[in-house]
Parts: structure tokens; C-alpha cells; sequence
């Protein structure tokens, strides 16, 4: 099986040659007008209740288009994946919101360090 980062670098190697993605040409503006489509996509896919076969193939949309995304912005996902998950484990949670969303707090006292400790 490929790890993720061949995925990554195939998926945008892909991208590049069938969409001709470059910064230069607005793709970057396409890529993430695609991915909130594809973001409505998977919400709606969910509204019978859980995941089905159409929500898997929505996130595989996402994650394609989020390769290409990272290629344009030339981000290695991995490595700002690990990055922000040591910040997320070190931030205090705070309790759901009406729609489920749980969102952090103090981010002015943790970013700034987290922020420091990326540049090492």
C-alpha cells in the first residue's frame, strides 16, 4: 500500500498534468471553490445518518483536492498534520455548540508557542 505522502505527490503530480494546476493560472482559487462543493457534498451525503458508500467517495474528493491544494501552496501535509496535532493536544476544549462543533480556547496563549516550536 502507498503511504500517504506517495498519495499526496501522485495525486498532485496527476493534478498538475490533466488540470494544468498552477498558482499562476487561478487554480488555486479553483481548487478550494471545488473542495467547498465537495465539503456541501459530503454533508449531504450524511443527512440519511452516517457514512455511506457516496460520503467514502466524497472524502476521497476532498483529499484529492486538498493534494492539490497543498502542491500549489507547496505544503507538506504530513508535516504540518503532525505540526498542528501537537498544538491540538496541548489546546483546552471547550463543549460542543448547538451544531456539534467543538472549538478550542486560549488559542492566544498557545499558537504563539506552538508557533516557535514549528520553526525548530
Amino acid at each position: 500500500m502507498k503511504s500517504l505522502r506517495q498519495w499526496q505527490s501522485e495525486i498532485a503530480d496527476w493534478g498538475e498534468r490533466t488540470f494544468n494546476h498552477d498558482v499562476r493560472s487561478g487554480s488555486l482559487r479553483g481548487c478550494i471553490a471545488h473542495l467547498k462543493k465537495e465539503v456541501d457534498e459530503l454533508e449531504e451525503s450524511t443527512k440519511g445518518g452516517g457514512l455511506s458508500n457516496d460520503s467514502g467517495t466524497e472524502c476521497a474528493d476532498i483529499f484529492i483536492l486538498l493534494c492539490s491544494i497543498c502542491r500549489l501552496q507547496n505544503v507538506d501535509l504530513l508535516k504540518f498534520v503532525e505540526w498542528k496535532m501537537g498544538v491540538n493536544r496541548k489546546r483546552i476544549w471547550g463543549l460542543p455548540d448547538k451544531d456539534g462543533v467543538v472549538e478550542h480556547k486560549n488559542l492566544d496563549d498557545i499558537l504563539p508557542k506552538a508557533t516557535k516550536e514549528m520553526d525548530k
